[in-house]
């Protein structure tokens, strides 16, 4: 009964933790994605410029 009780615990745990993990990455490529995204914008709006 112990055995089970424990192992059920770890199981949630771990979830919990990777579910977190998982969570905490998503927002650093969302912070990543949107920096390169205005760089790039940045990028094309300069070279749009240079060529006129």
């Amino acid at each position: 009964m112990d055995f089970v009780v424990i192992v059920t615990i770890s199981i949630l745990t771990s979830l919990i933790t990777s579910f977190l993990m998982m969570k905490l990455q998503m927002k650093m490529i969302e912070k990543w994605m949107d920096r390169f995204f205005e760089e790039e914008l940045k990028r094309v709006k300069e070279m749009l410029f240079k060529d006129r």
